[in-house]
């Protein structure tokens, strides 16, 4: 699952990356579609149970459940670029 084109020298921009879902095949599409739904399941709980989180620990729980259900992160937090 990814893009499927690039800037020269495979420079991704913000741009790019919002209308990347047109990229995706079918497949692809629906394995991304659930993916949000369990993060967002997970996220509800954590609120139910009244868990106080910050963003950085989002972040590492979103790395850990992307682990674990076994897909490619994409790279470590500092390389990857802010949405403006």
């Amino acid at each position: 699952m990814g893009l499927k084109m690039t800037r020269p020298v495979g420079i991704v921009r913000t741009e790019d990356v919002a209308i990347a879902k047109n990229d995706l095949n079918g497949e692809e599409l629906g394995t991304l579609n659930r993916s949000v739904n369990a993060h967002i399941e997970f996220a509800e709980l954590r609120a139910l149970q009244r868990k106080v989180m910050t963003m950085r620990a989002w972040i590492v729980k979103l790395d850990e459940f992307l682990k674990l259900s076994e897909h490619e992160l994409i790279g470590p937090p500092e390389r990857v670029p802010p949405v403006a």
